[in-house]
């Protein structure tokens, strides 16, 4: 389609926001520069399931690999805000990236 004379595409509807994560804020919906920062040790998830907890990933990375691998978990929303089956998991060190990919990764 070819927008209006003179104007831009109109921005689709949103649709109701879907099933969010917990603790959602708009910063955490915003870009984070954390993931941009070198040497940040990161592992994307994709294919994630619409009932999948930042608790579930924790969980599954602790039990796989020990306890105080991930520090953090960051998930991805369009601009609805609703999610989109992504997101990655920062690792508090390069070596524990290089473990988890090996793995199956989180159910």
């Amino acid at each position: 389609d070819m927008p209006p004379e003179g104007g831009k595409m109109p921005r689709p509807r949103c649709r109701g926001s879907g099933r969010n994560k917990k603790n959602l804020t708009k910063k955490s919906v915003a870009h984070d520069p954390l993931l941009d920062h070198p040497g940040t040790h990161k592992l994307l998830l994709l294919n994630c399931s619409s009932s999948i907890t930042t608790d579930d990933v924790k969980t599954y990375y602790q039990q796989q690999m020990g306890e105080d691998v991930v520090a953090c978990v960051k998930w991805f929303f369009n601009g609805c805000e609703t999610f989109i089956g992504a997101g990655v998991v920062v690792f508090q060190t390069e070596a524990a990236v290089q473990e988890a990919a090996v793995l199956p990764g989180p159910v």
